[in-house]
């Protein structure tokens, strides 16, 4: 893990066009990417898949990759497409830190 951390905020309704940048987030720092997304109340299943890249991209970059206090919301969405295990939220509470 590195020093420093970039954390960002998911909107509300959290569209592959809000996540989409978040590659090049992690590309240009040498932060870790830690992901608040306890404001969440729609997310679309293109910005879980964008996630999980972004997340796997991290790693290869050698970078922490995090989703904090997921709401009730993307939880049942992540595990609706199963991509709870992948996001790294699998048995996570809604509003706890994963």
């Amino acid at each position: 893990m590195t020093d420093t951390s970039a954390a960002i905020t998911l909107d509300a309704t959290t569209r592959i066009a809000e996540v989409a940048s978040l590659k090049e987030t992690c590309d240009g720092s040498a932060s870790d990417l830690v992901i608040d997304a306890s404001s969440v109340e729609t997310i679309d299943a293109a910005a879980l898949q964008c996630l999980v890249a972004v997340g796997q991209h991290c790693a290869k970059m050698a970078r922490t990759f995090r989703i904090d206090s997921p709401s009730a919301a993307f939880l049942a969405a992540s595990r609706t497409i199963g991509f709870d295990e992948a996001l790294g939220i699998a048995g996570a509470d809604a509003g706890r830190p994963s």
